[in-house]
C-alpha cells in the first residue's frame, strides 16, 4: 500500500476511493464488528476515535468504558480497556493513517 504524504485531505480521499470504492463501507463494517465484539456503544465509540484522531492522545480507561454498556469489574477493567484501546489504535491505524498517512 501507498502511503500518500502531499496534498489535502479530500484528495487523498478521492484516491482512496477510486482504488477501492469500498473503501469506506469496509471502514463501517469493521467498526461495527469491533463495537458488538466489545459491547460498546457505536456513537459514543466513534466520537472517543475521532478525538483520538484530532488530539493525538491516547484516551484514558475511563472513556473508554464509558462507551461500555456494562462497566467490568475492578478484576477485568486493565484487561478490557488494554484490549480495546489496542483494537482502536489497529483501526485508526489500518482505516485512518493506512489511507490518508
Amino acid at each position: 500500500m501507498k502511503q500518500l504524504k502531499a496534498g489535502s485531505r479530500a484528495k487523498k480521499i478521492a484516491l482512496i476511493e477510486k482504488e477501492n470504492p469500498d473503501w469506506q463501507e469496509q471502514k463501517v463494517l469493521a467498526l461495527g464488528k469491533l463495537c458488538d465484539e466489545e459491547n460498546l456503544d457505536k456513537a459514543q465509540f466513534k466520537a472517543l476515535i475521532d478525538t483520538y484522531i484530532y488530539n493525538g492522545q491516547e484516551p484514558i480507561k475511563d472513556d473508554v468504558f464509558k462507551c461500555l454498556d456494562n462497566r467490568p469489574s475492578i478484576l477485568k477493567a486493565r484487561e478490557i480497556g488494554e484490549r480495546i484501546l489496542s483494537k482502536m489504535k489497529e483501526f485508526v491505524q489500518v482505516f485512518i493513517e493506512g489511507m490518508t498517512g
